[in-house]
């Protein structure tokens, strides 16, 4: 007899069981926060733009801006962060590197 065997019976689908799901939740995150100041005189400086870049392989990025009394504020997830700020001319200048590890940092930066 020629004819071919029936083709295989269709495997049911695979339905992935989890036991657990990654997320970016307040557990995994930190606050940055602080005060930039003027290299001459120390006088916070207000609208100036603070740059974290992940010190990661991914690489992120995120920003604030300053108030009007030079303090700002950033919720960062958590790893290692370089820290920059704008110059009067738009350049980013290295400030410092941060660990957040689900906490608050305080730091003060001094505009160059």
């Amino acid at each position: 007899d020629t004819t071919p065997p029936p083709p295989p019976a269709p495997r049911p689908p695979i339905v992935p069981r989890y036991t657990s799901i990654a997320m970016d939740t307040p557990a995994n995150s930190g606050t940055v926060s602080g005060l930039v100041v003027s290299s001459a005189g120390n006088n916070p400086l207000a609208n100036t733009k603070v740059v974290f870049i992940n010190d990661s392989t991914n690489g992120g990025q995120e920003s604030t801006t300053t108030d009007s009394t030079g303090k700002f504020s950033a919720k960062l997830a958590s790893g290692s962060w370089l820290v920059y700020v704008r110059d009067e001319n738009g350049i980013a200048r290295f400030q410092k590197k941060i660990d957040l590890r689900d906490s608050q940092v305080q730091v003060r930066l001094v505009s160059r």
